[in-house]
């Protein structure tokens, strides 16, 4: 069997199971493994990612069709071969993207017609499909093997086209029983708030939902005393109108769209993943928040405009007493504009790391002085600052973290600016850093940087990527 569907990626290159079977030849050592019983190697099988464990059909007959018992979760991960028909094709050719999508579809129904197994841990699914009825086929697989986590990703080459989105249809979970689900993640799959609500009330282990670019869902409310959910994941569903949280359970929230959150009980919520013109508002109805605001351990804020359109100095915050990790991701209109981000360190009296995701808007040099004065970080042990160019105000907010934080041991400086779609394109991103890593601005990035370091004290570790 092929480890993909893809006729290039033949089975037998670069295999780990060809040298194996090459090495048993060389040595005529006996074959121990194979004398096990079968269920004692489908469950060593089972524990192995999908692709190796289907390559170990070549070794003997003995091992011929194990690999259709697998139990662990099959992955039908495509992602790099969107890329691939995404970059450098700009904008995707679509008979390229028609004859990968029968190629895929291909490959995933010939793999589940195979499989043997009873159960499967998980099922991920992830490519441009389109409207395809194969999907309602696999979901319907995913919940007869009374599957786990279930992850369908069809992200679409044309990206901000809503058009053409699979539907989840709600029969398909009256159909055949979801209540064995521990983990969703749904990604440009159109899905209502009713059907979210059906599975939450009707999977007693859910604890994991995470729906993104949803045009179809307006409105969600989450509520019960015997929900598991733990984590919850919204983000980019445009027509999006209303979340009502109240979720004993619930310990993290990642949220990405409108002003549209009610917290009616969040008792355990400890993480939080907001862009920051939502935050502004919680800041700003903090008697309402303030319960869970002073519990928070992570906080990570998105801005999504230029800084300064959303925080004026001086500003105020509540204190977040138990932050132990802030990550801020920022456009600055001016170099300057990075101390407005001093009054929510000063309200983390606890924080022990902060990594701070910058893009600059314009270049000039912005007034510090004004800025800079005395304050303690008594518990800031990790710096980490992702797009530094090597700016005064930059350099100065560096040392007034290294000057004030009694307790840091380290600071992380990568002159890389972060890339908006790291997250979709992460082998894409990767040859983008590298090429920056060749340019004049990175070499005189990195130069700033180590004249910084001189400025440091010794024994503070210092690294430049």
């Amino acid at each position: 069997m092929k480890k993909c569907y893809r006729k290039h990626n033949d089975l037998d290159a670069d295999c780990s199971c060809c040298h194996l079977k090459e090495q048993l030849k060389e040595t005529d050592a006996e074959d121990r493994i194979s004398q096990l019983p079968s269920d004692v190697l489908v469950l060593f099988l089972s524990h192995l990612p999908m692709k190796d464990a289907a390559q170990t059909s070549i070794l003997s007959r003995r091992w011929r069709y194990l690999w259709a018992f697998f139990s662990g979760t099959l992955d039908f991960d495509a992602s790099l071969i969107l890329e691939e028909l995404r970059f450098p094709l700009g904008s995707g050719d679509r008979n390229s993207l028609l004859e990968e999508r029968l190629r895929f579809v291909r490959w995933v129904n010939q793999v589940l017609g195979l499989h043997k197994a009873l159960t499967v841990d998980g099922l991920r699914i992830i490519f441009d499909v389109g409207n395809e009825g194969d999907v309602d086929n696999w979901i319907k697989f995913a919940l007869d093997k009374k599957v786990q986590k279930l992850e369908l990703d069809f992200t679409d080459l044309r990206m901000a086209d809503y058009s053409g989105l699979y539907s989840l249809p709600s029969h398909l979970f009256h159909n055949s029983s979801p209540s064995s689900l521990t983990a969703l993640h749904l990604k440009r799959v159109n899905v209502t708030g009713g059907i979210l609500e059906y599975l939450l009330s009707h999977c007693p282990f859910l604890e994991v939902l995470s729906v993104k670019n949803s045009s179809s869902l307006l409105s969600l409310n989450i509520r019960g005393p015997t929900l598991k959910l733990t984590h919850l994941e919204l983000w980019c569903c445009r027509n999006f109108k209303k979340l009502e949280i109240s979720a004993v359970n619930l310990v993290s929230l990642s949220y990405r769209g409108p002003e549209v959150v009610h917290f009616k009980y969040v008792p355990q919520l400890l993480e939080l993943s907001v862009a920051g013109n939502f935050f502004k508002i919680v800041v700003d109805n903090v008697f309402e928040h303030s319960s869970f605001l002073s519990r928070l351990k992570t906080l990570n804020l998105h801005f999504p405009g230029p800084l300064k359109l959303f925080m004026t100095a001086p500003q105020q915050f509540p204190e977040l007493s138990n932050l132990k990790y802030l990550e801020l991701k920022v456009a600055l209109l001016d170099f300057g504009d990075l101390f407005l981000l001093t009054p929510l360190t000063r309200a983390s009296p606890s924080l022990h790391k902060l990594t701070l995701l910058i893009c600059y808007a314009e270049m000039s040099s912005g007034d510090v002085q004004s800025l800079i004065d005395e304050h303690a970080y008594h518990c800031l042990k990790v710096v980490e600052f992702i797009g530094f160019v090597g700016s005064t105000a930059e350099v100065e907010f560096l040392l007034h973290l290294s000057k004030n934080a009694v307790s840091l041991e380290k600071i992380i400086i990568d002159p890389c600016r972060p890339y908006p779609l790291a997250e979709l394109f992460k082998s894409r991103c990767q040859l983008l850093k590298s090429k920056f890593r060749e340019t004049r601005e990175y070499k005189l990035a990195k130069e700033r940087a180590i004249d910084l370091q001189q400025k440091l004290p010794s024994d503070l570790e210092f690294v430049v990527l």
